[in-house]
């Protein structure tokens, strides 16, 4: 009897669409998975990024006051990153 031929065993062919069947479900479940963990990660990435952009901007900052004192603090002090300018 050859091993070759499956569509003569029932149960292979069974084994074989289950298989299919988890595998499928397998993926949806992952990719909604990944879906919710991009979900959550994306306020985690926004405050990093605004963390880095604070960062370059008080080393901007830091840049301008030491110029100022270089310059004997000639003019208005400038304006740091988390002041408000209207005050």
């Amino acid at each position: 009897m050859p091993l070759d031929t499956i569509s003569t065993y029932p149960a292979r062919d069974e084994l074989r669409r289950l298989n299919e069947e988890i595998a499928t479900t397998a993926t949806i479940e992952r990719d909604e998975a990944q879906r919710r963990f991009d979900r959550m990660q994306l306020p985690i990435l926004e405050l990093d990024k605004a963390k880095a952009d604070l960062t370059a901007l008080r080393a901007a900052y830091d840049a301008q006051i030491a110029a100022w004192y270089a310059d004997d603090c000639a003019g208005q002090r400038p304006i740091g990153p988390t002041d408000d300018p209207e005050t």
